[in-house]
């Protein structure tokens, strides 16, 4: 049976003796490790961390809680305290939870529908380099959508989420390469954008990759 070596137990030991001490990086870490990356799974275990280590203000842990509590993971599904964990880590500047509240406004979840307040926050978010944010922010260029219609804004920012791995704007990329919409258009790399979507497992990229090479 596999063993931790000493020194990997001891470093074990002392993150849960952090934790049991109230040092919120520590708890932070127990939470991550009871959803589990490093343990098996544990979804109520890891709600208790992290919210311990939410309420001394660790601002990635008020995201996770407020994921938690918006997908009913390891919790009861509580719209109001999401959109409550999700403004306080939004306010220390966390772009994943600026795009869940952006998310809950829109919808009126937890918090007044407010358009607008949905809008600035999912800027927010894109500026603060959230991927699915950069994505939605290039539609709704590419669309019109509550934002000037703009091919050459819709792929800039397919770019900025395509980059760093955003299946759907790389795919976005092939097409917009593919069809010259904002970009000078390129076959070459058309092709290449498609086949890194591809790569994930998007099915249009796949489709779209396999019509480029006929």
């Amino acid at each position: 049976m596999f063993k931790f070596g000493k020194n990997k137990q001891a470093e074990g030991d002392r993150s849960t003796e952090n934790a049991k001490n109230g040092d919120p990086q520590a708890q932070y870490e127990a939470g991550i490790m009871h959803a589990g990356s490093k343990a098996p799974q544990n979804n109520s275990e890891a709600a208790k961390c992290f919210k311990r280590a939410a309420e001394q203000g660790h601002a990635e842990a008020q995201f996770r809680i407020g994921q938690m509590y918006d997908d009913g993971i390891g919790v009861p599904k509580n719209d109001k305290k999401a959109a409550k964990w999700y403004k306080l880590s939004a306010d220390q500047g966390n772009a994943d939870a600026m795009l869940g509240l952006s998310g809950m406004y829109s919808k009126g979840k937890g918090v007044p529908l407010d358009r607008r307040e949905s809008d600035r926050l999912l800027r927010l978010a894109a500026e603060g380099g959230q991927p699915s944010a950069q994505f939605f922010i290039g539609r709704r260029y590419e669309k019109g959508l509550g934002l000037p219609q703009s091919d050459e804004e819709a792929a800039s920012w397919y770019k900025l989420s395509a980059e760093q791995g955003h299946a759907g704007a790389q795919n976005m990329m092939g097409m917009v390469y593919e069809h010259g919409l904002g970009v000078p258009e390129d076959l070459k790399e058309a092709a290449k954008w498609y086949k890194i979507a591809a790569d994930q497992g998007h099915e249009d990229a796949e489709d779209s990759l396999k019509r480029l090479e006929k």
